[in-house]
């Protein structure tokens, strides 16, 4: 295949971008139950170029980012570009707990802002990977992270003893809130002066009921505590940030201090992938070109490497 400059740092191929997306199948959603009582949904499908045992799969177990919508209606062809020209890729894509089934832009519930927080999702996310890796153990275990979900990804890595990859997307592996501020001061955010605030005085009496911008004071102090940077210099497995350089939702140049930062760290196995022009969605803001294909299908042959 040949090679074209995709982004300002490291090239691995690209996928076409033109081409239509195909058809998207009738995935099904399926439930998980937590020992907890609670539950959510996820979705399952396979990758591969040709058939193999299924003891040579990959496991690529998804995490998405904010808001309670479903993504199944974009589902399988969100990933489209990631084909399983490294192998048999079987990939879990887990919802949040109380999402809307749903894709369209209806309020969240109460239910689903009270179970949004950090530590709910590393909890969830941690017995959602173990029960499927009962079943057998896979080639590589790879958790991704989208945007929000990134932030946690890292450290979910540290507490799981199988995984073999790492992969972060509109994420720059950075702490959240001093993302948070560097992207408040940058485009001067609606809610950013209230939020910090909030957070610089005493917690109030209703952590989950009391609400800043629109999400719980708890998702706030535990977004505060996290220390994401500090999670990836623990890790030693292979790395991969994809970001877009246009991103408004996220500083791009925090993925940039990232990469040196484990670079000085003696690191050599982080992998940033920056795409010019790119938005939050890794949509080509010049030409409205989607970039996500092509971020997929770098994933895959860094998974052949």
């Amino acid at each position: 295949m040949a090679l074209a400059s995709c982004f300002a740092l490291t090239t691995l191929g690209c996928a076409p971008i033109n081409a239509p997306d195909p058809p998207n199948e009738a995935l099904a959603r399926q439930r998980f139950a937590f020992r907890d009582g609670g539950e959510t949904h996820y979705f399952e499908f396979v990758r591969a170029l040709t058939p193999t045992p299924s003891e040579a799969e990959s496991w690529i177990f998804v995490f998405p980012g904010s808001g309670c919508a479903s993504i199944g209606s974009h589902l399988p062809s969100y990933f489209r570009g990631l084909e399983g020209e490294s192998g048999p890729l079987r990939v879990f894509v887990l919802e949040k707990r109380h999402s809307n089934p749903k894709s369209d832009a209806q309020p969240c519930t109460d239910r689903f802002v009270r179970d949004d927080h950090p530590r709910r999702w590393l909890s969830d996310y941690n017995e959602f990977v173990a029960a499927q890796l009962a079943r057998r153990q896979p080639l590589r275990v790879v958790l991704v992270g989208i945007s929000e979900s990134g932030e946690v990804v890292p450290r979910l890595a540290s507490e799981i003893a199988h995984v073999t990859h790492v992969v972060l997307l509109a994420s720059p592996g950075a702490d959240p809130l001093d993302a948070f501020r560097r992207q408040a001061a940058k485009y001067r955010m609606a809610g950013a002066d209230e939020v910090l605030a909030v957070l610089s005085g005493p917690p109030p009496s209703d952590v989950d009921g009391t609400m800043v911008a629109g999400r719980s004071y708890r998702y706030w102090a535990e977004l505060a505590e996290l220390a994401t940077r500090a999670s990836l210099l623990q890790l030693r497995i292979p790395i991969l940030i994809g970001i877009g350089e246009a991103d408004r939702m996220v500083p791009a140049e925090l993925a940039f201090e990232t990469r040196d930062l484990l670079a000085r760290s003696g690191r050599a196995s982080l992998t940033l992938l920056a795409f010019a022009n790119a938005d939050h969605g890794l949509v080509d803001v010049s030409n409205g070109r989607r970039r996500l294909p092509d971020f997929w299908h770098n994933v895959d042959l860094w998974l052949a490497r």
